[in-house]
């Protein structure tokens, strides 16, 4: 865990769902026209595009486009702290969620906690 979000956490569940809520309103909406996996994950032209990823759905129906962001630090930021606030007090096995970010080539650039990113 990045010593930014071990401070949010430190700081409670109150104002981790502050910061949430902060960070979301940087979020610009995306239209996704085609479902296809590699054009969802592809943000527009440099921008990173944050994805939520049920681990539990129907393959093909777990991703989820939140929206996009310009800087690669914010979108870093909120997919650590929303993957974050969803794992609670769980562990890698049990979370239902994560909230991963991608850049404009649909590369993979973090937010995965569990794995080490």
């Amino acid at each position: 865990m990045t010593d930014e979000i071990s401070c949010i956490v430190l700081g409670g569940r109150e104002f981790l769902k502050k910061t949430i809520e902060i960070c979301m309103k940087e979020l610009k909406p995306v239209e996704i026209e085609d479902n296809n996996l590699p054009e969802v994950l592809k943000a527009t032209k440099g921008n990173c595009r944050i994805v939520a990823v049920d681990k539990f759905a129907i393959p093909g129906e777990q991703h989820n486009v939140l929206g996009e962001m310009s800087s690669l630090e914010s979108a870093l930021f909120l997919a650590r702290i929303l993957t974050t606030d969803a794992a609670g007090d769980t562990d890698d096995y049990s979370i239902a969620a994560v909230y991963l970010a991608y850049n404009d080539k649909g590369e993979y650039i973090g937010g995965d906690m569990w794995v080490g990113e």
